[in-house]
């Protein structure tokens, strides 16, 4: 996160982009989403390629959602497998203050038709990952549009 302010050549393998930018210039424009990952046992009756594979949950949030889906992770690899989905978790957080630590995650809306279009746009970018150079909402494009614009 801060390689490139302490170190002259940043070292290979790390995920992310520099704050350093963000520090500099408070006001740019930025990414409206974190991602991050939860490692659970793997449900009972599933089959492990190897022991010590589990379970890894995947999340993306948004000012409006988060997003997980659990999948397949060969621990042997480091790799995970989103062809084999445990479940998938969507909450609404579109009027979350902030005040309150669980008052927004008590109902999973993943499997309500009405949210599959959200669903799938937060899917493709949980799949595409942090270092995908698009990873806004079309609504926070179009906020972002506006506030860089102003």
């Amino acid at each position: 996160i801060f390689c490139d302010a302490v170190f002259d050549q940043v070292p290979s393998g790390l995920e992310g982009f520099s704050l350093v930018p963000l520090l500099k210039n408070p006001k740019a424009p930025w990414k409206t989403a974190a991602f991050s990952q939860y490692p659970r046992a793997i449900p009972k009756g599933v089959k492990r390629d190897f022991p010590g594979d589990r379970a890894m949950g995947y999340s993306i949030r948004t000012a409006e959602w988060r997003y997980t889906e659990w999948v397949y992770f060969h621990n042997h690899t480091y790799t995970k497998d989103w062809t084999r989905r445990f479940g998938v978790e969507l909450y609404d957080h579109r009027n979350d203050t902030g005040t309150s630590m669980t008052g927004f995650e008590n109902v999973n809306l993943a499997n309500h038709t009405e949210y599959a279009a959200v669903v799938k746009e937060l899917s493709d970018m949980l799949h595409a990952g942090p270092n995908s150079t698009d990873i806004h909402t079309k609504k926070e494009k179009n906020q972002a549009a506006k506030t860089i614009l102003m």
